[in-house]
């Protein structure tokens, strides 16, 4: 098949994606939108309990959220899955929405993209991409987890040095979601474990420590790459491996999306 008429069809797919994206489904039934005043590092890192989105009684509140965050519980995909516009990154909204009375949970998503749809006319198409993962896989000498019997609920304590010990009984595709969820990226499970086990590891902010309690390499300019290393680290004793890969995946392109949504 030729090239040109290969483009035409992607070309295609995209067009027909995009004008398919009026209003359609669920939508909240009432919505405010504004913009919080910015808070100085200092403020957001004081009280962090304030920033947390809740989902209760029928409504939705954001109360600082990043656009950036927003479009990833829209479409439920992580950070490296977003090809979104730079402002993104650094401009905040509030939020607070009203369910239809027929709503569930499950249903947030769908109507965080009709809103941003009709109040920040947003255009978006989706496409493969090779993206930047994390694979999960057992070191060379095997995993050293014990088997367990059945899943239960996590549990962690505070240990010297800032660190955070981590009982974590489940499988090891529920051990992937817990680092995905911590390193805010995808995770995939590569170890080939099968069954429930305890995954216990000490996990320490700023890295592996030495004898004397201090970290033995020091932070680069790479929060983000940091925090794998820092996980990997925490993971070496009990026989796993956390490492950046690139992999096929779906990813969501932002086209179009206004700074300043429209009046409430």
């Amino acid at each position: 098949m030729h090239r040109p008429f290969l483009l035409c069809l992607a070309s295609l797919a995209v067009a027909t994606e995009l004008s398919a994206q009026g209003i359609s489904g669920k939508e909240f039934e009432v919505v405010s939108i504004r913009v919080p005043q910015e808070l100085s590092r200092e403020e957001y890192s004081a009280n962090p309990g304030s920033r947390i989105v809740q989902i209760d009684k029928g409504f939705v509140t954001m109360p600082y959220a990043r656009m950036e965050i927003i479009l990833q519980r829209a479409f439920g995909v992580t950070r490296p899955q977003l090809i979104a516009p730079e402002w993104t990154q650094s401009r905040y909204f509030s939020i607070e929405a009203k369910l239809p009375p027929d709503a569930a949970q499950g249903d947030v998503p769908e109507m965080l993209r009709n809103m941003l749809v009709a109040r920040f006319h947003m255009g978006y198409h989706k496409e493969v991409r090779n993206t930047t993962v994390l694979v999960l896989a057992s070191a060379k000498g095997g995993t050293k987890a014990e088997a367990a019997a059945a899943e239960s609920r996590s549990r962690r304590r505070g240990i010297e040095h800032g660190g955070t010990h981590f009982d974590l009984t489940t499988t090891s595709v529920g051990l992937a979601d817990f680092l995905a969820q911590r390193t805010f990226g995808p995770v995939v499970d590569r170890t080939g474990l099968a069954g429930t086990y305890l995954f216990s590891f000490d996990f320490y902010p700023f890295g592996k420590l030495g004898g004397d309690g201090n970290p033995l390499g020091p932070p680069t300019n790479d929060f983000f790459a940091d925090l794998v290393r820092h996980y990997d680290d925490a993971l070496a004793p009990i026989g796993l491996r956390l490492t950046p890969a690139k992999l096929p995946m779906e990813n969501v392109i932002i086209d179009q999306l206004d700074r300043t949504p429209t009046e409430n």
